[in-house]
């Protein structure tokens, strides 16, 4: 299932790793491009250590 998550912040990027975690296609979008950026880089603003390395595995950059 492809999924768009409005807004990137604590619960967005929580929602989008956790269903990209799960199988889906995810896109972030918010307005705050660094938020977008520091996704990219396999940054969450969260401080859950699990999630925290799901960010990186799924986002554009890690291929």
């Amino acid at each position: 299932m492809r999924i768009a998550v409005t807004g990137c912040g604590y619960l967005g990027a929580v929602h989008a790793v956790s269903m990209a975690h799960l199988g889906h296609e995810v896109v972030g979008v918010d307005v705050d491009e660094s938020k977008i950026a520091e996704l990219k880089a396999g940054r969450a603003p969260f401080l859950n250590r699990a999630s925290r390395g799901c960010c990186g595995r799924h986002s554009p950059a890690a291929g």
